[in-house]
């Protein structure tokens, strides 16, 4: 946007300048490229590129989290079992002993998944697209790649005579509705036929109501992060899922009509809810409408469906009362936690032990997602958390007072969005960095590689904003009106158009502004302007893997376990990480 406001050109380096003029927009794509992946210098054929240059490439893919998805949940799994004999060696040290009562039904379940993972799918993760996953480790040893591992059934199953008959199918292992007639359901299906017949834990027949109102991208996402749920709800006992930010309640139908998981949909806008609600109704609708069609040895039952509450997780909720609210919408008989017993009638639990939760968020937006962490944290009731947040321009940061101790500034404000952890009180993110690490790197890299006419719109907005600076300062970096298809239309009615909403309408182009050689100019600059945005995408994983490594040194200063998996693809999710994390049971 400030190109040429700020003359951005003539801070990158004359011998970079050099070499970039001279490649095309294909051939720029591959700086966008991990090293490796393409040897840059092959389609360089005027010389060979800086080094330089080539080693700020190196530099960012080497300071960013792999970003390709893994191809099945084998690293959730390798976590949830690593974290289960974590609780159990805890017990052992606190009891003097594990007995094989207290050693629960939910270790067989995920070794169970765990063998037909590695039996149904000898695809290794890392050899397979070179992700890698962060895992927050409870010792040194455990920072080893947790994808690059085939967990066995056989390392952590109790040995018990109970475990032979304790998990018949992998059905019964993630508590689905329906019974699934796809064992390897538990692995990643293509984002085409994700929730699809045989892809999910539901009924095949039921397949089409989880895709309804639902986009590709929100289909991948839904399909993924439910899956992720149900595990970690499963391997903690958890009674209650609350979907966090939950909108239209796509996540929530799916972890609560494909997995028969109780769940409450938490969203501040009444709108949401009740478009929510709309969509539970016409699923049920779709269920009696099967019910007629089928015979009823092959008739799906219907499970709850999830609960709604309007309520805003701001920064300064209190961590009780937000749990109250949880457990109460889900059970409204309950008036009180902690300590006190539940109502038998209204819970499967004993009356010696309340019902706990988990938290899961498609999306978290801004300073909400470390709000949920810390949700997570304070709550002795919460088990687990699945995360994948979004929007980092919005998390709010400590006031800097002094530029030279951004540490001591740092402890003014511990509801901060940024930084969470007291690790990340020295990184210091401005707003400009935070905005541009919700770019999508692997996106733009295909339009490069295309060549699309539409990347000169970058240097429309540029050569835009130095008129309006120059004209009415006062609105600088403005949003502007979206123009559909600018990259077929002049410049003149593409300025237009852009500012019709500006300051209410009343901003008045001048055809001299517009149509002046200085203009001309800068338009004929659009090769430089797209050359300065790619080398400045290559910082956008980096800054992104800062936030997201702040909330694992969170988790991990406050001694949680978690792990960081690359999950979704990222042409279609640019956001595609998803953290989770789970407490012991007590």
């Amino acid at each position: 946007m400030e190109f040429f406001c700020e003359d951005l050109w003539s801070k990158v380096p004359k011998s970079w300048q050099d070499a970039l003029s001279q490649l095309s927009p294909p051939q720029l794509a591959t700086i966008l490229q991990p090293p490796g992946a393409s040897n840059i210098n092959n389609k360089f054929t005027s010389g060979v590129l800086p080094l330089s240059l080539l080693a700020f490439q190196a530099a960012a893919f080497r300071c960013s989290l792999p970003r390709n998805a893994v191809s099945s949940v084998k690293p959730f799994i390798q976590y949830l079992l690593d974290q289960q004999c974590d609780r159990k060696s805890t017990e052992c040290d606190a009891r003097g002993g594990l007995s094989t009562a207290t050693s629960g039904r939910n270790d067989v379940k995920l070794s169970l998944i765990a063998e037909l993972n590695s039996s149904q799918h000898q695809q290794q993760e890392s050899g397979a697209n070179g992700s890698k996953v962060v895992v927050m480790p409870s010792s040194p040893s455990a920072t080893d790649d947790a994808a690059s591992s085939s967990p066995s059934a056989t390392d952590h199953t109790v040995s018990s005579s109970a475990s032979d008959d304790a998990v018949p199918s992998l059905s019964a292992a993630l508590k689905p509705a329906w019974p699934s007639d796809d064992p390897r359901s538990i692995l990643w299906q293509s984002s085409h036929n994700e929730l699809c017949r045989g892809s999910g834990g539901h009924h095949t027949l039921m397949s089409h109501v989880f895709r309804r109102h639902l986009k590709p991208k929100k289909q991948h996402e839904v399909a993924r992060l439910g899956l992720v749920a149900a595990m970690a709800a499963a391997s903690v006992n958890c009674d209650v899922t609350a979907d966090i930010g939950s909108g239209c309640g796509h996540l929530a139908r799916l972890m609560a009509y494909g997995y028969n998981m109780d769940v409450v949909c938490v969203d501040r806008e009444d709108d949401f809810v009740v478009g929510a609600r709309k969509f539970d109704a016409q699923l049920e609708q779709s269920i009696l409408k099967l019910h007629k069609r089928i015979p009823a040895d092959v008739r799906p039952s219907l499970p709850a469906g999830p609960k709604h509450v309007t309520c805003d997780l701001h920064p300064g909720v209190q961590p009780q009362d937000f749990t109250q609210r949880v457990l109460s919408t889900c059970n409204p008989s309950t008036q009180s936690y902690g300590d006190q017993p539940l109502s038998p009638q209204h819970s499967s639990l004993s009356s010696e032990e309340p019902r706990s939760f988990g938290l899961t968020g498609l999306h978290t937006c801004g300073d909400l997602a470390t709000t949920v962490l810390r949700v997570f944290l304070a709550s002795p009731h919460c088990r687990y958390i699945a995360s994948v947040s979004c929007c980092y321009m919005k998390l709010s940061e400590p006031s800097y007072g002094n530029e030279t101790d951004t540490t001591a500034a740092g402890d003014k404000r511990q509801d901060a969005g940024y930084p969470a952890s007291r690790h990340c009180r020295r990184y210091r993110l401005t707003y400009a960095a935070r905005e541009l690490a919700c770019h999508a790197i692997e996106a733009y890299a295909c339009r490069l590689a295309a060549g699309d006419d539409n990347l000169k719109v970058h240097c429309y907005r540029a050569a835009l904003e130095q008129i309006l600076v120059r004209r009415w300062p006062e609105h600088r970096r403005a949003g502007l009106r979206p123009v559909k298809h600018a990259h077929t239309k002049p410049f003149q009615e593409y300025a237009r158009r852009a500012v019709k909403a500006l300051a209410g309408g009343t901003i008045q182009l001048l055809d001299e502004d517009l149509s002046s050689p200085e203009t001309e100019a800068m338009l004929a600059r659009w090769r430089q302007v797209i050359i300065f945005y790619t080398l400045r995408l290559l910082l956008a994983p980096v800054i992104e893997t800062v936030v997201l490594l702040d909330r694992c040194f969170f988790l991990y200063e406050n001694d949680v376990n978690c792990a960081l998996v690359p999950s979704f693809d990222p042409q279609l999710s640019p956001r595609n990480m998803i953290l989770l994390a789970t407490k012991p049971r007590r």
